[in-house]
């Protein structure tokens, strides 16, 4: 599951459902290099990615 961060309210709700009911690990792409990797992995990211562009195909292929 990756999930595109827009703001740091939503992604943690997002995680808190997600991973309750998710097997997979969960991606967090985010433009915000102010908040800490260890932050998304404590509200339930796997793993952390931190991007200055809107272009993240490169994810996906």
């Amino acid at each position: 599951m990756i999930l595109l961060e827009h703001s740091l309210l939503t992604t943690s709700l997002l995680l808190s459902a997600l991973r309750n009911s998710l097997n997979a690990p969960i991606t967090v792409v985010t433009r915000f290099k102010a908040y800490p990797s260890e932050l998304y992995r404590r509200l339930g990211a796997k793993y952390v990615i931190y991007s200055n562009s809107n272009k993240i195909s490169f994810l996906v292929q």
